[in-house]
């Protein structure tokens, strides 16, 4: 498992920078690979940090090779607003988002 994102908040990276990052890792894999993406909740050096489309940007690199991702985010309304926007991908969203669970899967 790769998780930049403590580093991405640490050092203020916005969402050129969090692409780039993620663009290097997904370059350098072959797949498949499924992201996670956390938020403050579950890593709270993450407290509003969610730059821009970065997410959307991120999954669009590759996407028959970043097949999915793991949401963590504890905001089922911006989950169901991405996992749309994956699903015309052909990528599928998994959640990690306990208190929404039933009403998300």
């Amino acid at each position: 498992m790769i998780l930049p994102l403590p580093w991405l908040t640490r050092t203020g990276c916005g969402p050129d920078e969090t692409g780039a990052l993620y663009r290097g890792i997904v370059e350098g894999y072959t797949g498949p690979l499924y992201i996670h993406w956390l938020g403050e909740m579950f890593l709270p050096s993450l407290a509003g940090y969610f730059p821009g489309d970065s997410f959307l940007r991120v999954m669009r690199l590759d996407p028959e090779k970043v097949r999915g991702a793991k949401l963590s985010l504890l905001d089922a309304e911006r989950e169901v607003e991405l996992r749309r926007h994956l699903l015309a991908e052909d990528q599928i969203m998994l959640t990690g988002d306990d208190f929404n669970f039933s009403s998300l899967i």
